[in-house]
């Protein structure tokens, strides 16, 4: 078996599994020079006292290692390695092409030109070369491992998803002809950061990742994931470990996708990211209108304000709510997508309100929003509710807790229209008399439903 990719990487882990699961040799191809410090790193840990009873076992099952760097350019220095590893071990047939790096680049960013070297460079790593210097057959088997930036987008890897994409392409032409090709997206692994092997800082890009929904996967289980793949032979597969109620609405933010209609968590946790407040939080809108209810119109978009100004800390991480500037954009207060979803989800929690994922951009200032937010509250007329409207909640609420034939919600049901009719006639007659017409225009079932109104039955 060869593996390609840098020793600090996914290959030493996929390396160590195939040893335990009885490969007879593994050479493994690390880009670069002698001084790579993970082929150093990794050399040690093989050396080391730790490792010598697993390097025993791995020699009783009858498995060497071969540690090499590789240049795509240096294909004569390649061809001999695989030589001399074939003389000793036998030929290969299998080769697994790890993760290579791709530099963090949006495609709007790039040029035509420096795309078209970034992508020639990623696929004469895991190109054609070394499978054809291995001899690689109909039989043999060959592994590209992919990115789910090639499968779904991803903000920041443009060049590296269009290079993913081209083996993904390459290994279904290579299935169409016959060959064992799997191409597999992997989401982020959970590796150490800057060759830290201990609790130290977590890359950025990894923390982006958790904010997203998309947990860096555990070696562990992702071998096993990757075992499974072989065994079934699944030529094309996603492996990530996916937090669907974060994931799926940031992924729909910009505009509504298909794409995860066959996963129920991702379709649910869409559905419920656009569901009405009803199915949020009335008791909280409830008791926000209570709350408004008696305040000014001007105290009340201060009282809106203080709460986008609360949570907005508390998404952007700021020391107090004091240091958002209300009126400042939220982009340039450090906003992205993101960051938008989680506010939304904090004040649909807190409001009991339906807002959309897309609020902060429609409303781009906390205090547009908080205006925004008390339109939708709607506590009473501008400046001037009444105090007992707060109760009109409490009314609602205790209708929705009566069972449908409970006698006591009709009783309810009934006294609120009679009190409608009673007032809206009262407010007709003060505008003026009513038109006679329409009584002798109305239908025998709106006139009996006239009297029951009127007699309150």
């Amino acid at each position: 078996m060869l593996i390609t990719g840098t020793a600090d990487g996914p290959a030493a882990h996929v390396a160590r599994r195939l040893a335990a699961d009885g490969a007879e040799h593994i050479v493994m191809l690390a880009p670069g020079g002698g001084d790579d410090p993970g082929a150093v790193e990794l050399k040690a840990e093989l050396e080391s006292k730790a490792e010598l009873e697993l390097k025993a076992e791995l020699d009783a099952l009858g498995t060497g290692l071969t540690m090499a760097d590789h240049s795509p350019a240096d294909r004569d220095g390649t061809a001999r390695l695989i030589e001399r590893v074939a003389e000793t071990s036998g030929r290969i047939g299998t080769i697994i092409h790890t993760s290579a790096s791709g530099e963090l680049a949006p495609l709007m960013d790039l040029t035509p030109q420096r795309l078209a070297e970034e992508i020639r460079a990623h696929l004469a790593d895991t190109g054609r070369r070394l499978d054809e210097l291995c001899g690689m057959g109909p039989e043999d088997t060959v592994v590209y491992f992919s990115t789910v930036a090639a499968s779904w987008g991803s903000k920041d890897h443009g060049s590296y998803a269009a290079a993913t994409a081209c083996l993904d392409a390459l290994a279904q032409r290579d299935r169409a002809d016959g060959r064992p090709t799997v191409s597999i997206a992997w989401g982020l692994w959970d590796l150490p950061y800057d060759g830290d092997t201990s609790d130290g800082p977590v890359a950025p890009h990894t923390e982006r990742s958790r904010r997203q929904g998309l947990s860096p996967l555990d070696p562990r289980p992702a071998l096993t994931a990757l075992r499974q793949v072989l065994d079934h032979d699944d030529p094309r597969v996603t492996i990530a470990d996916v937090e669907w109620e974060r994931f799926a609405p940031l992924f729909t933010l910009a505009r509504p996708s298909r794409l995860f209609d066959d996963i129920p968590a991702a379709r649910q946790a869409i559905e419920a990211a656009r569901g009405s407040a009803e199915d949020t939080g009335t008791d909280e809108a409830s008791a926000l209108r209570r709350e408004l209810g008696p305040l000014a119109e001007d105290e009340r978009v201060e009282r809106l304000l203080a709460l986008v100004r609360a949570h907005v800390a508390a998404v952007l991480h700021y020391p107090a709510p004091e240091s958002v500037e209300p009126d400042r954009p939220f982009k340039e207060l450090g906003f992205d997508s993101i960051a938008a979803v989680e506010l939304r989800n904090r004040l649909r929690a807190t409001t009991g309100l339906s807002l959309p994922t897309t609020v902060v951009f429609d409303y781009p200032t906390p205090r547009a929003l908080a205006r925004h937010l008390l339109a939708e509250v709607d506590p009473g007329e501008a400046g001037e509710a009444h105090p007992l409207s707060g109760h009109l909640d409490e009314v609602e609420a205790a209708l929705a807790g009566l069972p449908t034939g409970d006698p006591r919600r009709a009783g309810l049901v009934n006294r609120l229209q009679a009190l409608v009719w009673k007032y809206a006639a009262t407010a007709q007659e003060a505008d003026g008399p009513a038109d006679e017409e329409d009584l002798t225009a109305a239908t025998a079932d709106e006139v009996f439903a006239l009297i029951d109104r009127e007699l309150g039955v």
